[in-house]
Formats: structure tokens, C-alpha cells, sequence
């Protein structure tokens, strides 16, 4: 955690906040929402601004668990008859999710000032359900980012892998 502060303003932006202590609570967060993930980076791209873009893959195998973190009202007995149906279909397949993460550099302070995530869930779950309505019925009922509850063992790996491009 000493690099983190080392290499991190002191405020730093994130998705969920400020500070060193919301990136540390992001990561903490990620592996109790899925038993087994890797992270692969597929390219780094630099600008003249100071910005560096990594292009990530996620890849991680749905879990009756992970549903039930993510997507509690799919547990919820008076949710609608077609729940079982997409929690069959999703249970045990591999979801690949693509994301792009910002960092936001200060030459000046030699820090990251600005750290954020996009990660696109449209195209993986349709993919795996193959049609929008199932998607849309899914990704209406995943629970909003919050923050990570006591931890649990799991295991977060990050391969290495990817190019590097700069601009």
C-alpha cells in the first residue's frame, strides 16, 4: 500500500470517490463480487496530455454466487418466471469483460491524479444470452456499485500480456 500512496495524489479521482482509501476499497470490492477473476492488459496507450489509456480484458466464470451479490432481486421470490431461465443459462460460463481504464498523470507532483474504469457489459452478456431483451432484463437488474464488505479468500490474477503504443 506504500506504492499506492507514493505514486497516487492525495486526492486522487476514482469512480467511487477520493483518495487512496476508495482505490484500495475498489479493489478490495472485485474479487468478493466474483470467486476467480484475471485481469489482462491488451494495450496501453500514451498522449501528449498526460494521459495514459490501458485496455483490459476481465475474464471470469458466472457463479450462482456472483448472481446472487450482483443481481439479488434474481433471488427474490417475486421476481418474474423468466429469472431461473437466465440464471440456468448464465451459471458456469465464462464472461469476458472489456474495460478501459483512464489514468490521469501530473508531471509536475510525479502522481496520478485521476484513475477511472469503463467497462462495456452490454456486448459480453449478449453474447452469452443472445438477444437484447434477455441483456437488457439482466443489466437492469445488476445492483449499483457500493462499497466492498469484510473480505473473503479469493483469488485476483493479473496476467501479463498486451502491447504497448504511444500517440
Amino acid at each position: 500500500m506504500t506504492f499506492l500512496y507514493e505514486v497516487m495524489s492525495p486526492d486522487v479521482s476514482v469512480n467511487s470517490g477520493f483518495g487512496v482509501d476508495a482505490i484500495i476499497q475498489e479493489w478490495v470490492a472485485m474479487p468478493l463480487m466474483h470467486q476467480d477473476i484475471t485481469v489482462r492488459l491488451v494495450r496501453l496507450e500514451y498522449d501528449e496530455e498526460n494521459v495514459i489509456l490501458a485496455t483490459t480484458k476481465a475474464y471470469t466464470t458466472i457463479t450462482k454466487e456472483m448472481l446472487r451479490c450482483e443481481f439479488p432481486c434474481f433471488f427474490d421470490r417475486n421476481h418474474d418466471h423468466q429469472t431461473p431461465r437466465l440464471v440456468a443459462k448464465l451459471v458456469g460460463q465464462e464472461l469476458v469483460i472489456p474495460t478501459t481504464v483512464r489514468f490521469e498523470w501530473d508531471s509536475q507532483a510525479d502522481r496520478v491524479l485521476g484513475m477511472h474504469s469503463s467497462s462495456d457489459l452490454v456486448t459480453p452478456f449478449l453474447k452469452l444470452l443472445g438477444n437484447v431483451q434477455d441483456t437488457a432484463r439482466v443489466l437492469n437488474a445488476l445492483r449499483k456499485p457500493r462499497r466492498a464488505r469484510l473480505p473473503r479468500t479469493r483469488t485476483t490474477k493479473f496476467a501479463p500480456s498486451g502491447s504497448v503504443h504511444k500517440h
